[in-house]
């Protein structure tokens, strides 16, 4: 894009920073300015105009905020849909999941964003030096894949 043509407004923009490509538009008032990981302009601008288009249809999140809690409620809340019969409740009416409150222990207080493939290696050698078996730790890991699933 030249740089004498202007955007119209709410079409959002693209700039460079060192050799790539970022893209900034506006979600229900927040700027929100993204890389998009290439140096090739014409990918950038679409994916500017996916992005756009999330936002038009209403179903763009910022997910730079979404935080574990919120993964972990949005999955007991799908089994409670679901009438799932894992789901337990203690004495004072919560509901609980052994493989979900091993994730709890050692995910709590992090942001979405930062649980990696690393971190989840992480996890599973803490859960091994704690005597757990693999088949246990595979169905933690399984629980936050799905916790990851709901949230897309």
């Amino acid at each position: 894009m030249n740089e004498k043509q202007k955007r119209a407004r709410g079409e959002g923009r693209i700039f460079k920073r060192g050799t790539t490509w970022w893209i900034q538009f506006y979600s229900h008032g927040q700027q929100i300015r993204i890389s998009t990981g290439t140096d090739d302009e014409q990918k950038a601008a679409k994916i500017l105009r996916r992005k756009i288009g999330e936002v038009e249809a209403g179903i763009h999140c910022d997910l730079r905020q979404l935080r574990y809690e919120d993964l972990r409620n949005a999955f007991i809340a799908d089994y409670k849909v679901n009438d799932r019969k894992s789901l337990r409740f203690d004495s004072k009416d919560q509901p609980y999941l052994d493989k979900v409150n091993r994730l709890d222990d050692f995910f709590s207080g992090r942001r979405a964003s930062d649980i990696d493939a690393d971190l989840i290696r992480k996890f599973a050698a803490d859960q091994q030096k704690r005597g757990l078996s693999n088949g246990s730790i595979n169905r933690s890991i399984s629980a936050l894949r799905r916790m990851f699933n709901l949230a897309m």
